[in-house]
């Protein structure tokens, strides 16, 4: 009898093998489009069946004891996979020296190999998969990381930086991000009006300085009795601020001027100032005066009464 057939099969797909000049039968085909590396033992299994004329049929596969090593076909994906910082972001200023870093580690193959995660901040030590405050939540196509971090981190500029390869060995471009943490809230002060004061003038002064380490990203805002005295400009330089109170707002009597500024964090610092408006003279409602005459260099006597 003689070989009718030999045929193989890979990833459920079944393919025709063709007797060669030197009597091998052969397959020259194509390996599957993803990754074996999720397959188990990392390879797909190949299965061989010849078949006689008579309807003889002989098959082995990947766990044969003789030929099964050589039937394990393992195809590797050369795609990168993705790492993606999601906060902070880059050139951002957060006011927490402990911030929650996230990031998205993605790949749509071999997959993410967690093992071979690299995040660092401020160029220190790696931190791996298992450490404090680290948690990877699997996802479709990857993982979603989150580190808590647990050791207060110093003021100023900051940089996170995040790594990782697939399955397959192929390295992420590695993410990295800088900003900057501020948790020191910014100051203000205020020259006038001084608290308490009592004045005639409606349109008050108000006038101050703030500082932050980032004046040019400061919000101030002035408030008499609750209302918004509109824009007001602070010196990128000095910190200083002018505004003159907008006298429709100020009402005869006690007034609550409010002075507040917010940093690009959120921080922020608030003064407040109590200003009596006092517009209505003195009115005199009895004089007692000199009657009679009075001898030159004599002593007299003239007495008021005034209301307010």
């Amino acid at each position: 009898m003689s070989i009718a057939t030999v045929k193989a099969v890979i990833n459920g797909q079944t393919y025709p093998l063709t007797l060669a000049e030197d009597g091998y039968y052969t397959l020259s085909g194509t390996a599957p489009a993803l990754s074996s590396a999720n397959e188990p033992g990392g390879y797909y299994g190949v299965q061989i069946i010849a078949t006689d004329e008579a309807g003889n049929e002989t098959t082995i596969n990947q766990e044969d004891g003789t030929w099964g090593e050589q039937l394990r076909l393992v195809a590797y994906e050369s795609v990168k996979p993705t790492a993606t910082i999601t906060y902070p972001s880059a050139d951002s200023r957060i006011n927490t020296c402990t911030p929650t870093i996230t990031a998205q580690l993605r790949d749509n193959d071999s997959g993410v190999d967690p093992a071979t995660l690299d995040l660092r901040i401020n160029g220190g030590s790696k931190i791996t998969q298992g450490a404090p405050g680290l948690t990877l939540t699997p996802v479709e196509g990857g993982y979603d990381l989150s580190y808590a971090v647990p050791t207060a981190l110093d003021e100023g500029q900051t940089t996170i930086s995040v790594g990782v390869s697939d399955k397959d060995g192929n390295s992420a471009d590695p993410a990295s991000i800088t900003c900057t943490i501020a948790v020191t809230a910014p100051t203000i002060s205020l020259s006038s009006p001084a608290e308490g004061i009592v004045t005639n003038q409606a349109a008050v002064q108000i006038t101050g300085i703030t500082s932050d380490d980032q004046l040019t990203s400061v919000t101030l805002t002035v408030t008499v009795n609750g209302h918004d005295q509109g824009p007001v400009t602070v010196d990128g330089q000095t910190g200083a601020f002018a505004v003159s109170a907008n006298p429709s707002h100020m009402q005869e009597g006690a007034n609550v001027i409010k002075v507040k500024v917010v940093d690009a964090t959120g921080l922020e610092a608030e003064i407040t100032r109590n200003v009596v408006l006092d517009t209505i003279p003195p009115r005199i409602v009895e004089v007692i005066g000199v009657t009679d005459r009075v001898h030159v260099e004599s002593p007299f006597e003239i007495r008021v009464k005034v209301e307010d």
